[in-house]
């Protein structure tokens, strides 16, 4: 398995997909009852290869989804799944290059150096007084999107496109 795999995976399968196939009713609208907590009104929205309740807050993509409706031990397990019941034809057995880990090594370090950046920025304005604080306007809400939308990185292409849009943060 190659460090692009998952990227491929939430490339073709759509959350929306998922949804449909293992057993959720999703409504003409788009939108479903929430598997993960008491759902009356349908609170569950699909963009993509995401899906996210606006009641309980869930946000997650196809592979996470499919790995807690079927009550899966682990992302690679939800790959098998997905890889099986789509017919998507990938190796999963292939052990990584000696490239593809030192590629996925320095995007680790790299996205920890990051993280503690912005843990540090965003800690310098959080506990700034009130008055300099609102000097700074909303600065420190962009800092912290910024930081959630980090934590978010998945793959080498999330961060890329993190890196362009909040890069200058740093």
């Amino acid at each position: 398995m190659t460090p692009g795999t998952f990227e491929a995976v939430r490339g073709s399968v759509s959350a929306l997909d998922v949804a449909r196939m293992y057993g959720l009713a999703v409504g003409r609208d788009g939108k479903s009852l929430c598997p993960f907590h008491p759902d009356h009104r349908p609170s569950m929205t699909f963009k993509g290869s995401r899906f996210t309740c606006w009641s309980c807050g869930t946000t997650e993509d196809a592979v996470d989804l499919t790995q807690k409706l079927l009550n899966l031990s682990g992302p690679l397990d939800a790959l098998r799944v997905l890889n099986r019941d789509f017919v998507l034809g990938l190796d999963l057995d292939k052990p990584p290059t000696s490239e593809d880990i030192t590629a996925a090594r320095q995007l680790a370090a790299d996205i920890a150096r990051v993280r503690g950046e912005l843990g540090r920025q965003w800690d310098e304005v959080h506990f700034l007084d009130p008055e300099r604080a609102w000097e700074l306007g909303g600065l420190f809400e962009v800092w912290e999107f910024g930081y959630m939308r980090l934590c978010e990185c998945r793959s080498e292409k999330d961060y890329a496109d993190w890196a362009y849009h909040f890069g200058s943060l740093l």
